[in-house]
């Protein structure tokens, strides 16, 4: 079998068959088998991207699986990029206080808060948008059209698939949909490689 993942179309209503042709033992592969062998995939991310990706009609029966998976991964790095922000801010503060409470201000403290001001420009920079959460059910669903369909979509069409204005898309949108769909992207070929050893001890 050149891919796994095509067993998964079985478990969802169609009538195209990948069980013709293929010689061996996974030819002999029956629905509840593959399903079987899925159950072995350990819960998590990779498994429900594997799943929306490879048998959506399943996956859309569980479609809150995959949203509390993707939350919970984004949320923890949301709260990171809040803190940095938020010490990035301070320091600049106690860099400038300090500079006020100075009688005659060095070289130094001025050095200081210009560096204190370049780190929270930076920090800005690359701070997430303030309504990520409200586009991860956009940015999920392309992410997981990109893995079915083969990465390398261009930015115009990933802006387009999320609904946000491609002009903004490349500066506030693009380090957001790169970072989700690069985390993923392993997950689900991690997964992949567990539902192939499923079904390997299974056809054993």
């Amino acid at each position: 079998m050149s891919d796994v993942r095509e067993l998964l179309g079985r478990l969802g209503p169609t009538n195209i068959r990948f069980d013709v042709g293929r010689g061996g033992g996974v030819a002999e592969l029956t629905n509840i088998d593959i399903a079987g062998a899925l159950g072995m995939v350990p819960a998590g991310l990779g498994r429900e991207v594997l799943e929306a990706a490879w048998c959506p009609d399943v996956a859309a029966m569980r479609r809150h699986k995959l949203r509390d998976v993707v939350v919970g991964l984004v949320v923890p790095e949301l709260q990171r990029q809040s803190r940095r922000l938020c010490e990035a801010h301070l320091d600049l503060q106690l860099a400038e206080a300090a500079l006020a409470w100075s009688n005659s201000a060095t070289a130094e403290q001025r050095r200081h808060v210009d560096r204190a001001r370049q780190v929270l420009a930076q920090v800005r920079a690359e701070t997430w948008p303030t309504n990520t959460v409200e586009h991860l059910p956009a940015l999920a669903r392309a992410a997981v059209d990109e893995i079915r369909e083969g990465l390398g979509r261009s930015d115009h069409a990933t802006a387009v698939a999320v609904r946000i204005d491609p002009s903004n898309y490349a500066k506030l949108w693009r380090p957001v949909y790169r970072w989700l769909l690069q985390r993923m992207v392993e997950a689900e070929s991690v997964a992949a490689m567990q539902l192939a050893d499923a079904v390997r001890k299974g056809v054993a």
